[in-house]
């Protein structure tokens, strides 16, 4: 009996193809670098097909960023069952972490948000509204007695947004995610510190190694050393 020929996905399993195989070429080479023609024959179909679903390089990059998002959004949805919301940032950021390490899409959607951020609006708001997120889940935490009365919670979303994308771009320039975990354990000792009433701030810093583990001395010497 003859075999049936292959059949190309169609709808939703279509696109989906399709993104994850322009992730994985904007991950590889950038926004500049990757061919649609490329992506397409990666994702088994043609570049009419590919245009028809996406008719600008620009709309494919963005829908990577935005399957990104979704899944940071989820990272930190799923934490919010378990935790309170700083506990919930914590336990987030290693999942996220762990994502950016193994998910072409994680890291696709990381650089095309460096790399289109400063000409695409689109991509700026995505940056905000994470701004928002943050400002939202601090303001919580302060209500229930985790960041102190003394801060606004608008002033800390702002900055720890920056601080966290900040984290994530140095440990790729400089040791290729491989430092990643000991950065965000520097980062969130940081926070705690500055952030959280003296008495919270034990507690918190067990949050922070239940999520991440011992972190050990000298990669956080190395991560010190390399953030000077």
């Amino acid at each position: 009996m003859a075999a049936r020929p292959s059949r190309r996905p169609h709808g939703a399993a279509q696109r989906e193809t399709i993104v994850t195989s322009a992730a994985c070429a904007f991950d590889r080479v950038g926004y500049a670098g990757a061919s649609l023609g490329q992506i397409a024959a990666a994702a088994g179909t043609d570049l009419r097909t590919l245009k028809s679903l996406f008719p600008r390089k620009e709309d494919l990059a963005r829908a990577v960023i935005d399957e990104q998002d979704r899944r940071m959004v989820a990272a930190l949805d799923h934490a919010l069952l378990r935790h309170g919301p700083l506990e919930a940032l914590i336990h987030s950021s290693r999942a996220i972490a762990d994502e950016m390490v193994s998910e072409p899409v994680m890291r696709a959607g990381a650089r095309l948000a460096m790399e289109l951020g400063a000409v695409d609006p689109g991509v700026a708001e995505h940056y905000r509204a994470w701004i928002e997120q943050l400002t939202g889940l601090f303001a919580r935490a302060q209500a229930t007695g985790d960041i102190t009365d003394r801060l606004d919670p608008a002033d800390l979303g702002a900055t720890v947004q920056p601080y966290l994308s900040g984290v994530h771009t140095m440990s790729v320039v400089l040791a290729e995610r491989a430092d990643l975990h000991a950065r965000l354990v520097v980062l969130w000792r940081t926070v705690i510190d500055a952030a959280a009433p003296l008495g919270r701030r034990l507690g918190l810093h067990a949050v922070t190694r239940d999520a991440f583990g011992e972190v050990p001395a000298v990669a956080e010497r190395h991560v010190v050393a390399g953030a000077a």
